[in-house]
């Protein structure tokens, strides 16, 4: 801890920023400066000489963006500044960046958020983005301890808890983290104490389950209620013993056919589009044959940067050429890494302006009438910005070294 606090240090400059890697502008430089701050503020010090330094960094940081509060317009800006700003014993200025947070939160349906506009240090936009911009503005709410805050940082629980992936997470390890801080930081009422929590399904008991109390993390548990439920409308009632704050998920999943030359494609963000495309360079074939696959990789639009995870679909038992995949690495300057899964090739891009192209080669094993698995793109930092190519269909029949 004492290294890596060591190297941040090292990387402020002379105005007393953090400069953003990846971009000049100083709207981000701004926002990775608050952030950097706001860590080092809370990294705990116990070497005197070390201290006077960490002191040091921390006062030019702060003095760096308050020369810069006219660009000051980012809830995720705003709320580091504030935990810096508290953190450092500026009780005035944290509570004027709190008292912004307060007037510019957003509600919808009984819940609050506030919304990030442009990246987060990590590459976050779109809902991850807005969900990081919440999570930091609950945390900065929540050091002040105002009662008056109490209903607002309750509506952006709701809003965290509504907005789950399918794994009960929230779409990045980044998003995810920020989301469980602010989450342990609320004393929720009876939350200190095992409640239990009774299970009805279509007016018939199920089973009470005894839940923890306290902070602990305990395993999945798994309860059988197919024999409970019927065609049509079916409802369950969940009951909990005493004061406390419980979340359910509902997680459904369904097959539609695929329609020919579809591209299923979903956006957070209708300035932001990905275009991807998968070409194999042939279809039908013997096992003797080699499959060329180029594939094209490409973000249009001014929202969204960073890393891009594209899933290219094989046909089954498909062979794939590591060599040529290595070459491919090498030779581009977009995807760094892959990995090879029995039904995918998954490749990870850094697009380029213009987009991203990359090949490599399969080899069908097998005499097949098949398709591939689908073929997918989305943004790592925000799974919700997404196209998805409809599979393939291979013919293949027997070479001279097939196998039988």
């Amino acid at each position: 801890m004492t290294r890596a606090k060591d190297w941040l240090l090292r990387q402020q400059n002379a105005e007393g920023a953090w400069p953003a890697p990846w971009t000049h502008d100083p709207h981000d430089m701004l926002m990775t400066t608050a952030y950097v701050a706001q860590v080092v503020s809370q990294m705990p010090e116990d070497d005197k000489d070390r201290q006077k330094v960490q002191k040091v960094a921390i006062d030019k940081s702060l003095a760096y963006l308050a020369a810069q509060r006219g660009l000051l317009d980012e809830p995720y800006v705003i709320a580091s500044y504030a935990l810096a700003a508290r953190a450092a014993g500026d009780e005035t200025t944290a509570a004027e960046l709190a008292d912004w947070l307060r007037t510019n939160a957003h509600f919808e349906s009984g819940a609050a958020y506030w919304v990030l506009e442009r990246n987060s240090p990590f590459y976050g936009w779109g809902r991850a983005g807005r969900l990081e911009s919440t999570a930091m503005a609950m945390r900065a709410l929540g050091i002040f301890g105002k009662e008056s805050d109490g209903a607002l940082r309750k509506q952006g629980l709701l809003f965290l808890l509504r907005n789950t992936d399918r794994e009960g997470m929230w779409y990045s390890g980044q998003t995810t983290v920020q989301v469980l801080t602010a989450m342990l930081a609320i004393d929720a009422p009876g939350s200190d104490r095992a409640q239990q929590l009774h299970i009805r399904v279509n007016e018939k008991d199920v089973k009470t389950i005894a839940l923890p109390g306290g902070r602990t993390v305990e395993p999945p548990i798994e309860i059988e209620v197919s024999e409970l439920v019927r065609s049509g409308e079916n409802q369950m009632n969940l009951e909990l013993s005493g004061e406390g704050l419980v979340s359910g998920q509902l997680i459904a999943e369904w097959y539609v056919p695929w329609k020919d030359a579809v591209v299923l494609s979903s956006s957070a963000n209708s300035g932001s589009t990905l275009s991807y495309a998968v070409d194999y360079s042939k279809t039908t074939g013997t096992t003797n044959d080699k499959v060329q696959c180029r594939v094209h990789a490409e973000r249009i639009g001014h929202y969204g940067y960073g890393m891009m995870l594209g899933e290219v679909g094989l046909p089954p038992g498909a062979e794939v050429d590591r060599e040529s995949l290595e070459h491919g690495v090498e030779a581009s300057q977009s995807v760094h890494r892959y990995e090879v899964q029995p039904d995918r090739v998954i490749l990870y891009f850094w697009a380029q302006a213009g987009g991203a192209d990359f090949t490599f080669e399969f080899r069908p094993r097998f005499e097949m009438r098949a398709e591939t698995a689908p073929s997918l793109l989305y943004d790592y930092y925000n799974p919700d910005s997404s196209v998805t190519l409809k599979p393939e269909r291979f013919e293949v029949s027997a070479g001279s070294d097939s196998i039988h």
